[in-house]
């Protein structure tokens, strides 16, 4: 949570520096630019976080092994789709500039890279318990790139690759930092203790499982800044991007209580019903105060960014704060899917939202403009987290199919 707080601070500082530094057209197409980083960068790696969050805390000396194996299946996947993106979709995105030339695409791919492994780093430090270098790692990122897209400014670039340019090249320097700090200082260190991984065939199940899930549940982030791109206008991405931004923090918060709810539920499944019932407490006590704040400063909060940013945002970032304690309802639920190794509700919760957000985007982005995109977040929260309760809250207390091996081992 300390992490999301300097996340949301600094990263509120760079998208700050880039309005105030950048036209809004280039805002808008370095926005809708990262998008389409993290849109192919989300296929490689968002759910197999899970895998680390999961398995690390009792992978013993298979951790290293894991580690590897989650960071190549990554990689693999995200490339692929990476390569898909920028031969068939960037001009129907109108993301051209990261295909107009073979240096933008070996860029765009090398970021891709950076991407995946820096966003990969956090849950391997969660899963083996030194958590307290992800807020480091995650400041230094902030301070970087904001410092980098100052430094571009002040040297007369002026382009979207500045601003794209600023995060990629900060996210680069973060993995080779933390991956040192991995393999010299911190796994050498953990000793080579008995692991409980379960066999390869039911690892696999979850893993495919899950990084189906968390890749579904996470589409309308990554997409609806390239429909809005298309659909409407680069400055409206811009002006989309900036609410997005600050919600985005805010649910993240959500998402550091669930993974804690994953790691402790992990450790000890006897406890996960009163997890669960403190994560509730905590997210209502912590989030409910938050978007209710959100929703009455959205103007002066946006119009930091100068411009028409608090004109033409504050009403969509007000349904964001609207929606925010339906997606904590729907995150949790789905780390309790995760600890029960589970991927069935889990999905067709994920796959509700998702489908019904981007289907309401079609449909309204163009007569409302960025207005639509809130309203179609909230409508695809609501049903989600409506379905979360059904399925997945209320069926929290039944055990989990024990594997076979489980019960070879106990006769």
């Amino acid at each position: 949570m300390l992490t999301t707080m300097l996340n949301a601070a600094l990263g509120l500082g760079f998208w700050l520096a880039a309005a105030r530094l950048y036209d809004t057209t280039s805002v808008g197409l370095a926005a809708a630019a990262v998008s389409a980083l993290t849109l192919v960068s989300s296929f490689g790696w968002f759910g197999l976080q899970h895998v680390l969050v999961r398995y690390l805390p009792v992978a013993g000396a298979s951790r290293g092994k894991l580690i590897v194996a989650v960071y190549t299946m990554a990689l693999v996947i995200a490339l692929f789709c990476a390569a898909i993106f920028l031969a068939f979709l960037t001009e129907p995105f109108d993301a051209a500039l990261l295909s107009a030339s073979a240096a933008t695409v070996a860029g765009f791919a090398g970021a891709v890279v950076a991407w995946v492994l820096f966003s990969l780093q956090d849950p391997v430090l969660i899963g083996l318990g030194r958590a307290g270098w992800v807020p480091i790692e995650n400041a230094a990122f902030g301070v970087l790139k904001l410092v980098a897209i100052i430094v571009l400014a002040a040297a007369g670039a002026s382009s979207a690759w500045a601003i794209f340019g600023s995060w990629a090249v900060s996210a680069a320097v973060l993995v080779v930092a933390i991956t040192w700090l991995l393999s010299r200082r911190l796994l050498p260190t953990m000793g080579d203790t008995e692991g409980r991984l379960p066999g390869r065939r039911r690892l696999v199940g979850f893993a495919t499982g899950h990084h189906f899930v968390a890749v579904t549940a996470a589409l309308p982030d990554f997409l609806v800044p390239l429909l809005v791109l298309g659909l409407v206008s680069a400055d409206a991405t811009a002006y989309y991007y900036a609410a997005f931004t600050i919600s985005f923090a805010m649910r993240l918060l959500a998402v550091n209580i669930a993974s804690a709810l994953t790691v402790e539920g992990a450790r000890d499944r006897t406890t996960l019903d009163a997890l669960v019932r403190r994560v509730l407490r905590l997210g209502g006590l912590l989030l409910i105060p938050l978007a209710a704040l959100t929703a009455l400063t959205a103007g002066p909060l946006l119009g930091l960014f100068g411009g028409g940013y608090g004109a033409e945002g504050s009403h969509l970032l007000r349904l964001f704060a609207l929606s925010l304690p339906l997606s904590a309802i729907i995150v949790v639920g789905l780390a309790i899917e995760r600890v029960r190794e589970r991927s069935a509700r889990a999905f067709v919760v994920a796959l509700l939202a998702a489908t019904t957000t981007i289907a309401l985007d079609l449909w309204l982005l163009p007569e409302q403009g960025i207005d639509g995109a809130g309203l179609a977040w909230l409508a695809g929260q609501a049903l989600g987290a409506a379905l979360t309760c059904l399925l997945v809250l209320r069926a929290r207390a039944a055990p989990a199919a024990p594997s076979r091996a489980a019960i070879t081992a106990h006769g």
